[in-house]
């Protein structure tokens, strides 16, 4: 469920739920949540006879494109590959500019890394939404360094060959 804001779990009893918060703006972060969504996805597929529904408001923007991240991860599809799939299933795929431009950042992520030159990058751990605060997700840092360290978060930072955690002091 990806519009949690709109759309109540009914049936809790009788339904397993991944509910996100996802606004359908060229801003929303969706990256942030693709390694639950993927968690979430695989927990299902290992159950025997067991299927999911991925939804928004549409089936048009935010679902699909959380799918076609799923595909490209997955299957190790490119971009033009998870979407061109998505639309034979979906005729109505049409992710909003910026899902596509994030998803093509995320192609360059899974698919190049092994040809990537040494980078580092930095994550916020922050809530997902307002309407889930303890949803914690890492939020990009879109310009890495000592001075985006604030002391009242938690941040990650990678490196090509490390992990680091960081904690600041008056992080609650």
């Amino acid at each position: 469920n990806c519009v949690g804001f709109c759309c109540p779990e009914y049936y809790p009893k009788e339904f397993q739920y991944k509910t996100l918060w996802l606004h359908d703006t060229p801003a929303e972060d969706i990256v942030c949540v693709l390694y639950d969504v993927f968690d979430f996805l695989e927990l299902v597929r290992e159950q025997a006879g067991c299927q999911v529904l991925v939804h928004c408001s549409e089936g048009v923007s935010r679902s699909a494109a959380l799918v076609i991240a799923y595909m490209m991860w997955r299957d190790r599809k490119n971009f033009d590959q998870a979407f061109d799939r998505m639309k034979s299933l979906r005729g109505s795929t049409n992710p909003n500019l910026g899902f596509v431009f994030q998803l093509m950042q995320w192609q360059a992520r899974i698919i190049g890394a092994q040809n990537k030159p040494s980078t580092t990058s930095m994550y916020r751990i922050a809530p997902q939404s307002a309407y889930d605060p303890l949803y914690l997700v890492p939020k990009t840092v879109a310009n890495p360094s000592f001075d985006a360290l604030d002391s009242r978060g938690s941040f990650v930072v990678q490196t090509t060959s490390k992990l680091y955690v960081w904690k600041g002091k008056r992080c609650e």
